[in-house]
């Protein structure tokens, strides 16, 4: 496949279709071992697509975002739910509206890098899911939840 920009921001409205299903295990995922929700629903969505991206790419792609996450949006994260008690729900709904403003940062940055990044076409619809999880040494076997939405 050619290097196109084939990936704009509408690939965001498909993967946050997926979310409220998986919504507290993509948590636990986030918090427990260190995976980037967007990256996941991402992986599932390019999955469900055909398209393929290689174990470097996946690699490169978690390292760049980390560092936004972890330098931004990790820590207005903590912030925010350490706040939680001492805030009344209009203040701390205000939080978690500027957080997901970050996360669309962040999807932006994501969609930037992977429109220059080789893909090809594939039919193993776990090829992606089973690359960015196994960065972190699971499987998707370990996650039926996530199976189902390959």
């Amino acid at each position: 496949m050619p290097h196109t920009s084939l990936f704009t921001s509408s690939l965001w409205q498909e993967c946050e279709t997926l979310y409220p299903a998986l919504e507290s295990l993509l948590i636990k995922l986030q918090d427990e071992h260190g995976l980037i929700v967007n990256l996941l629903l991402l992986a599932l969505t390019l999955d469900n697509k055909g398209v393929s991206l290689n174990q470097g790419s996946w690699s490169q792609l978690h390292s760049e975002v980390e560092q936004w996450e972890s330098g931004i949006l990790r820590p207005y994260r903590r912030l925010r739910r350490l706040a939680k008690p001492n805030l009344g729900q209009t203040e701390y709904q205000q939080m978690l509206d500027v957080e997901l403003m970050m996360e669309r940062r962040g999807q932006q940055l994501i969609l930037h890098k992977l429109n220059g990044l080789p893909r090809s076409v594939t039919e193993d619809r776990q090829h992606n899911l089973s690359t960015y999880l196994a960065q972190f040494n699971l499987s998707p076997q370990q996650y039926p939840a996530l199976l189902a939405q390959a």
